[in-house]
């Protein structure tokens, strides 16, 4: 599966994922606990970042490596192909776009409007 998904940042620094089919709170859709940092990273003090996310390899893309104990917690390894070593939550809003946590998220910036 692969999807191409838009986060914001908000007048509060807060950032989520636009999903237009999500049905429950906007509160689940907001990044946090480490996912916050990776986006910024991605945008780089911009207000928008679009990433192309799948559970298959994506050429010149990053990894994010499931911890497996079902809490969606990740590891990022690399960032625009750089070395990073911290972990990420990220919330059962994954479940809902892949189906289930995979065992390794792949991303890729995009510049898609």
């Amino acid at each position: 599966m692969t999807r191409t998904l838009k986060f914001h940042k908000e007048e509060l620094g807060r950032r989520y994922v636009d999903l237009p089919e999500w049905e429950g709170d906007k509160g689940e859709l907001e990044m946090v606990a480490g996912a916050d940092t990776m986006l910024d990273i991605y945008a780089q003090q911009g207000e928008t970042v679009t990433l192309i996310v799948s559970d298959s390899p994506l050429e010149y893309g990053d990894s994010l490596i499931y911890s497996g104990n079902d809490d969606g917690v990740y590891n990022v390894s690399t960032l625009h192909g750089q070395p990073y070593d911290f972990d990420i939550w990220l919330c059962p809003v994954t479940q809902f776009v892949f189906g289930d946590y995979p065992s390794r998220i792949y991303v890729k910036q995009t510049n898609a409007a």
